[in-house]
């Protein structure tokens, strides 16, 4: 089963959504699966709202370091979208064919520009694991990790990246456009 959540830091940001007008909560929020507001509800109810709001604040955490590894590594992956505005790691890979290479390049550019998505199809086609990829407003693909498990801690993030190098390093870039 999936679970979408929207998730913020600060308290109160919905409120005004959540407020009756004319007698009913029609402007609030709206889902239309509700197997996802079921298994909330039970999340809710099982961790409390305190459970709930730690289970948040490690998700942040755990998000947080994973930024900074990313960063670590940025010879071969580019963090994108810096300020941490959800439980999301947003980034592109390099293979290890486009490491050195100018990076202010036109050329880099398209090409790292189309790693995404054939190292989510290699990934996935694999077993090894299972990433998104998506395509930004202004064209940029990059690959995309929703970090919501509780049981999710830095070495697994660690781990992850260490996977998704090992099987993508060797990304055949020649097919790209202008390299």
């Amino acid at each position: 089963m999936e679970i979408s959540l929207l998730l913020f830091k600060r308290k109160g940001v919905l409120e005004k959504s959540f407020k009756a007008k004319g007698g009913n909560y029609s402007a609030g929020l709206q889902s239309d699966r509700r197997p996802n507001i079921l298994k909330f509800w039970f999340m809710w109810k099982a961790k409390g709202a305190r459970g709930l709001g730690k289970h948040v604040d490690h998700i942040y955490r755990v998000t947080r370091f994973g930024m900074d590894l990313l960063k670590r590594r940025s010879d071969r992956f580019i963090l994108w979208k810096h300020p941490l505005e959800s439980p999301a790691l947003l980034f592109q890979y390099v293979p290890q064919q486009l490491r050195g290479l100018d990076r202010t390049t036109h050329a880099f550019q398209l090409a790292v520009n189309n790693v995404a998505f054939p190292l989510m199809a290699l990934l996935t086609r694999l077993g090894v694991v299972n990433i998104g990829a998506h395509r930004e407003p202004d064209g940029l693909a990059v690959n995309k990790m929703v970090l919501m498990s509780s049981g999710l801690w830095s070495a697994g993030i660690s781990n992850l990246l260490d996977v998704i190098d090992q099987f993508g390093k060797h990304l055949d870039c020649s097919n790209f456009p202008n390299h």
